[in-house]
């Protein structure tokens, strides 16, 4: 099953936390944990990352991740790898089936000047991981849950939107030792529309069958 620990695997305490739209936060995901990342209301992506706990250098890579499974679109039962194409994460549960492995995401909210969003998200990024003593030399793409992109036949990319429901969730069997940043960001019109009111419960669990209510 894909979502089973392994059985000998000692693993740490459960835990869970409340993103708001705007925000990121970074924790440890132990290899056998698993992570459910819930947008509570619906309409809002989550930017994903991943650092190897013991090596700031080795990160999870859409790139990698894409070349390692000959796809651009991230399925149930697909390998999510690093930059050194060893596994880090598995989907093992998805009720949505729309996640973009290929944009950057920034975030303009409701800033006049775009100029310079990437950088900014990306700071932000760096001051959350830093919080868990990770520090980055640079700051990867992100797996963009929830987020739809089209590719068109000519290679042009088209983002479609947001594409998740209240309560839509998705769970990943870790199988690295990792510092996770999980950000909800800002809207931004050239990716995505939407409020500045989302929610995304993140879950760091040990059973499939944990109960999140």
């Amino acid at each position: 099953m894909l979502l089973l620990k392994h059985p000998t695997l000692c693993l740490p305490a459960e835990h869970s936390l409340r993103i708001e739209t705007g925000a990121i936060m970074a924790f440890p995901v132990r290899q056998g944990q698993l992570l459910t990342i819930v947008d509570e209301r619906g309409g809002q992506p989550a930017a994903l990352f991943g650092v190897d706990a013991a090596d700031s250098r080795h990160f999870v890579s859409p790139h990698h991740t894409r070349v390692f499974s000959n796809s651009f679109i991230l399925r149930l039962g697909m390998r999510v790898v690093t930059n050194r194409r060893r596994p880090a994460m598995v989907l093992g549960r998805d009720t949505v089936g729309a996640h973009d492995l290929l944009m950057p995401v920034t975030e303009v909210g409701d800033r006049a000047d775009c100029e310079g969003a990437s950088e900014r998200f990306k700071d932000k990024v760096r001051a959350a991981l830093a919080r868990q003593h990770v520090d980055v030399v640079r700051v990867p793409d992100p797996i963009n849950l929830f987020l739809d992109v089209a590719v068109g036949t000519d290679g042009s990319l088209t983002p479609k939107g947001v594409v998740s429901s209240a309560k839509s969730s998705v769970t990943f069997r870790v199988v690295m030792d990792l510092i996770v940043a999980v950000a909800a960001p800002l809207p931004d019109e050239k990716l995505w529309r939407g409020s500045a009111s989302g929610v995304l419960a993140v879950h760091v669990h040990n059973r499939p069958d944990a109960s999140f209510e």
